[in-house]
């Protein structure tokens, strides 16, 4: 989209400086016109276009979080302390458009609606105990 165009995402946020916290940068797709990929993680797959994906911040050392990253950096589970964050780069797997026509119809079936299922439970389960 182009520079101006309301429905361009801002380019600049509050989320920058979570991140950060985190020892965490998030970086925009390469190429807005990029093709549909599939990502997988563990058992997930689903479908998205254009990536973001998040990196380790150049400058600076948080030597106290530890990370476990997705291949392809969409998807980064960190630690710090006593807390604990899983961090997604990119919503746009959530977009029923780039769903199979199965999962279109019954979402239960998405691999994309199981991965934030999973990543629910993950977290209420281990804030349980």
């Amino acid at each position: 989209m182009p520079l101006g165009d309301p429905q361009r995402p801002l380019a600049s946020g509050l989320l920058s400086p979570l991140l950060g916290h985190w020892g965490l940068e998030l970086v925009a797709a390469a190429d807005d016109s990029a093709d549909i990929v599939d990502l997988r993680f563990g058992d997930y797959i689903f479908a998205t276009r254009g990536v973001g994906k998040l990196e380790p911040m150049q400058a600076g050392d948080v030597s106290d979080v530890h990370c476990v990253w997705s291949a392809g950096d969409f998807f980064v589970q960190c630690s710090i302390g006593q807390g604990r964050a899983s961090i997604v780069a990119d919503a746009d797997f959530l977009n029923a458009a780039f769903w199979t026509k199965k999962a279109q119809k019954t979402p239960q079936k998405s691999g994309a609606a199981w991965f934030i299922d999973s990543l629910v439970r993950d977290h209420i389960d281990t804030d349980d105990h």
